[in-house]
């Protein structure tokens, strides 16, 4: 049974703090301060420890403390917390502010690959998906029956997949590029990346009746593999169609 002990000098692993919390390990302990760890990740300290150079990185140390936002990030970053505040504690300031901001270069590279990498997972997925559904139609004797018969459920998933591989294109040479506010909830990437490759498709869809109808004056015929081309171009350049109505609109007017 774990105990609430008020002298922090006296706190051993499985004591209790003075919130109530259990001290699941010490990571240093002198005559004045303790640092330690509540829950396996955050770290807290207790006793003598506000030193000017504590005072003086105590605005920078909220900034960057607040891009911690989840228990996953505590656990990678907790050994950099622990040595940037014993550096404060014991009065160094050059090591406590060059650690610190080391802390937060790491933060900030965490935050924007995790962004790009949820920008990029709603394409990513999509084509997943579109390759499972067109393999199960190969595959399946029914479904595969289906498709002898019409060609066209065949063809326009094919479309479907040019067309978000063209937009996942797009999206990998222009990441870097892609601008991370590291206050923003990762369901705004995923979004942004889902509305990105939904654009790729409507792209990809109108240039396919556009050329399809004969708007474009250019015969191609049904099914053809051509398509898939159109679709992949369109897909990544998101304004290949509407530059192409634009050219359309000039011409009719």
């Amino acid at each position: 049974m774990t105990t609430l002990i008020n002298d922090w000098k006296n706190w051993e692993i499985g004591s209790k703090d003075n919130e109530g919390y259990v001290i699941t390990n010490i990571r240093e302990k002198n005559n004045k301060y303790i640092i330690y760890e509540i829950f396996g990740y955050a770290i807290k300290i207790e006793g003598n420890f506000k030193t000017k150079a504590f005072d003086n990185i105590d605005k920078k140390r909220k900034e960057v403390m607040s891009l911690i936002k989840n228990k996953r990030i505590s656990k990678i970053v907790k050994n950099d917390i622990v040595n940037f505040i014993s550096a404060a504690a014991q009065d160094n300031y050059d090591s406590a502010i060059s650690l610190l901001e080391n802390l937060e270069n790491k933060l900030q590279s965490y935050i924007i690959i995790k962004a790009k990498s949820t920008y990029l997972l709603p394409g990513l997925s999509l084509i997943l998906l579109s390759t499972i559904f067109l393999a199960t139609f190969t595959f399946n004797s029914y479904l595969a029956s289906l498709i002898a018969e019409d060609k066209s459920i065949y063809f326009f998933n094919i479309l479907l997949i040019w067309s978000i591989a063209g937009g996942i294109l797009s999206i990998i040479i222009k990441i870097n590029t892609y601008k991370v506010e590291f206050n923003d909830p990762n369901f705004i990437h995923f979004f942004n990346g889902l509305t990105r490759i939904l654009i790729a498709v409507i792209s990809s869809s109108v240039a396919y009746i556009l050329f399809s109808t004969g708007i474009i004056d250019y015969i191609i015929e049904a099914n053809s593999p051509k398509y898939y081309a159109i679709s992949f171009i369109s897909g990544f350049l998101e304004n290949f169609v509407p530059k192409t109505i634009k050219i359309i609109r000039k011409i009719f007017q």
